[in-house]
Formats: C-alpha cells, structure tokens, sequence
C-alpha cells in the first residue's frame, strides 16, 4: 500500500496521467504507419500494450488520488499597478490550498523595465547525424535540411528574440571514423550548416547567436565511449573556436566535451550546462558531475539549463547518466529545465516533470531521425514569457514549413524566471502572508510573484506590478 501511496502522491502525478491520455492515442496511430516489417510491427505493438497497460494504471490513481495543487493566490498588496506607499513594502497575498494543508511561500521579484518583459527565444536543433552523413542520403536525409534550420534560426533571429541554439548531440553519425578518405567530411557539413548562426551579417550579431553542441554518443569514437575519442568535434567546436565569446564560460578538463555558457535575455541570466553521453557506471565517479554541481551552485543567481544527450526515454524514466545528473542536481532551486534527445523508437518525443521540495525540473527529450527524412529538419522552438511565467514549446521544420501540433509536440510548461526574494513557512490556508522587500529605490516601477509549495505540488501566481513613491521633498532653503 505505501507503493501506490508514494505514487498517488507523486508531484508529477497529474503531468504523467495527461500525458498517457494524449500519448497512447497518438501511440497507436503512429504505430501503425510505415510497420511493414513484421519485427518491427510487433516491437511496435508492444510498446502500444506497454502505454496502454500505464494508461489503465494511472486512470486507476487519477480516482483514488484526491490531491489538488494550490489555487493561485489572489488580492495583491501593493495592488496591481498601484503606488506604494514605502519603499520597504510588504507584498502580500491571499493563499488557499483546497487540500487545507500549510504552504510554503516563496516570494520573487525584481525592478521592472522596458525590456524584461519581452518574449524571447530558445531554438533546440536534435540529432543531425543523418543530415551530416558520409555518404549522403540515409533515411532520405541530407545536409540542406540542416542548413535549412540554421538559415531559418539567423533569418528569424530578430523578430523571434533568438538567444540560444542547443544542439541536443549525435551532430554526426560517424565521431573521428566516416567511411572513405576524408574523416572531417561529417564535421565539415556541420560547419556549414552552423556558420549560418555565427555569420554577423545574418544575424546583426557580433558574435553570432550564442550556441553550444552536446556531445552525443556518435560523435565518439567508439560510439558509445566516453574515453574514446572526440577529436574532430574539439576541432571543430572546441573551446579555442569559442575563446574570447562573452557568453562561453569555460570547460570541464582537457577538452570541450563538457562545457557551459552563460547569457542574458529580457532581464533573466541563464547558466546552460552541456554534459557528454556517458551512460558508464562510473559517470558519477569522474568528476564532472561535481564540477557541474559547483556551476549551479557559484551561479546561483542564474535559472540552470541543462543539456545532455541522453536524458530520459520515450515512456519518460530515467536513462541511467540522465538519473544521475537530476538526483544530483534537483537540490537546487535554479535548476529547472533539463534537455536531450537520443531516443527515438516511435516518435521521438516525452516530458516529464519533477517537483523535489518544491523545485520544478521540465525534462523535455526531442528526436526526429528516426521520422522519414532523417526528421525533415524537426526543431524545437522554446518561447520565454516572464510576463507570464510560461514556456511555450513548438515543434516546426523550416525545411517543410510545417508546424507538428499535437499534444506532445506543442505545449506549454509553467517557468518562473523572476529571482528570488525570500520565502515564509507553514503558512495557512485562507491566511494572507506578507514578506517585507527592503531597500528599493525612490519613483521606480516593481514586478514580483510567489510560488505556493504544498508538500507534492507547486502553482505559480500571476506577476503583480507596482511603483514606489517619489521621494519626498526637503525642507525649503532660505537665500539671504
């Protein structure tokens, strides 16, 4: 009984019941198309069996599960868009969480400008191997569907608020060893490809877009290994092509295998880690993970992208690298968006979400090589809204002009990327707790939200705006 207990009350319990709704539809259709091959066709339907035999489970749970999330809080103080009367407020609330319990309050806020509100952009290009193959042509897939993405990305870099590119790894399909007398070929085509969003004239940067490529398990040699060799992709996008780029941050060891960039947009800081395939048993016991647990730590200040390549699966558990580096990191509050792609065997694509004492982690894994054309130039397009704390996730191919819609393919997920202020415990139900934000400045303009906490589920309250007083003035001087 404690099993079903743990998993009724699990935090991501509601996400993964509309997810297997959504998910076992589609399952079913897309199983069905193109599975000529009798194996194929029955590691399909088992798959199809596998989905339906969750969807039954989590149908069971959603009855018996009685937990709700809290409300979102309501009645602000400063109220919205109002003055302040101090610039030492209270900001204040009405909380209820429909189960009765306590909450936790963490509040968030910071100065509101022009800028910080905009939208802005993060592009994730998965797995190109089949678009840089030597020879040509596996899975119908070439090198002009990645030159389509990336000229599309540099085209609309501008009206999309572009900030980043992550390349999810597996940028090759053959790492130091293609066949045939040129061994950089692969590696080449990707330059190619990329240079589109590094060209200052197409992308009225500088410095380009920033961007960074997650080394996936084809971009080894041997595949798989993560003490082989990688040396093409150092040659190619290794740390000295990236040296003296404001937003590179630096490298873990000898090479660029594991690297991290930071950047800025509408007034949110990023940290975007990038850790290599490495499924070995002894992932934990080199290094890196204490290296990228220091990042997060040092950068506290900045909301934590993480990519690697292999993170989850399609039923949405765990690769043993990607269990890893959650278990170590979901500690942190600023972690909270978690990247990859590798997996492919239906269509590609799985979420999951993560609540660990309050903190939200967004696992998003997206693979198109194994859809015809080696995925037809597939990409995600992640929208920023700070204004409503949301991310919006689409799914579109520039080389098709076509847009991917259903219900994994096109979501939203809720992200809060405002900074933290502070946090008030066992709160009431119905109370309306209060944290004093100390020190602001005279006749200037505020935005500020709260997260409730109830033990299993986290909401995101709406972001209130107000201004300070203008400062008062002195006395009079008399000129003789």
């Amino acid at each position: 009984m404690q099993i079903i207990t743990n998993l009724v009350f699990n935090p991501s319990l509601r996400m993964l019941r509309k997810y297997f709704y959504i998910s076992f539809a589609k399952t079913f259709i897309k199983a069905n198309l193109n599975t000529t091959t009798p194996g194929i066709a029955r590691g399909k339907m088992l798959l199809i069996k596998y989905k339906l035999f969750l969807f039954t489970f989590f149908t069971y749970l959603s009855i018996i599960s009685c937990g709700h999330a809290p409300n979102e809080p309501i009645g602000p103080s400063p109220a919205n868009e109002k003055v302040s009367n101090s610039v030492n407020p209270e900001v204040c609330a009405t909380v209820n969480d429909p189960n009765g319990g306590t909450l936790r309050i963490k509040y968030f806020g910071r100065v509101r400008t022009a800028g910080n509100s905009d939208k802005f952009t993060i592009i994730l290009l998965p797995d190109t191997q089949y678009n840089t193959q030597e020879p040509q042509g596996n899975h119908g897939s070439n090198i002009e569907m990645f030159k389509a993405q990336t000229a599309w990305i540099a085209n609309n870099r501008a009206a999309m608020n572009i900030v980043y590119v992550g390349h999810l790894g597996d940028c090759v399909q053959n790492g130091d060893n293609p066949p045939g007398g040129n061994k950089e070929i692969e590696w080449q085509r990707a330059q190619t490809a990329i240079a589109a969003i590094e060209d200052p004239a197409l992308t009225g940067l500088a410095e380009g877009i920033p961007y960074g490529i997650s080394v996936g398990n084809h971009d080894q040699t041997p595949n798989g290994s993560a003490t082989g060799t990688t040396t093409y992709y150092n040659q190619y996008f290794g740390s000295s092509h990236f040296y003296g780029r404001t937003y590179y941050g630096g490298h873990y060891g000898s090479d660029n295998d594991n690297h991290y960039q930071l950047l800025s947009a509408s007034g949110v800081d990023f940290l975007v880690i990038s850790l290599e395939y490495d499924q070995s048993a002894g992932f934990i016991e080199k290094g890196i993970l204490d290296w990228a647990e220091g990042l997060v730590r040092r950068y506290n200040n900045r909301k934590v992208i993480v990519m690697t390549h292999y993170g989850i699966n399609e039923d949405m558990t765990f690769s043993r690298q990607g269990y890893s580096i959650y278990s170590r990191l979901k500690l942190y509050p600023n972690f909270g968006l978690f990247l990859c792609g590798h997996r492919h065997t239906i269509d590609g694509e799985a979420r999951r979400m993560d609540v660990y004492d309050g903190n939200t982690v967004h696992t998003i894994l997206s693979d198109y090589q194994g859809r015809a054309g080696g995925g037809n130039g597939l990409l995600r397009i992640l929208e920023f809204d700070p204004l409503q704390s949301k991310v919006s996730v689409k799914t579109y191919s520039p080389y098709l002009n076509s847009f991917e819609t259903d219900a994994d393919s096109q979501f939203d997920l809720s992200f809060n990327m405002l900074p933290f202020l502070g946090q008030v415990n066992n709160v009431a139900s119905g109370s309306t707790p209060c944290f004093t934000w100390n020190n602001l400045s005279y006749n200037t303009d505020y935005e500020w939200n709260m997260e409730l906490y109830d033990g299993q589920d986290v909401t995101i309250g709406p972001v209130w705006r107000f201004t300070t007083q203008a400062a008062a003035s002195g006395p009079a001087t008399l000129l003789k």
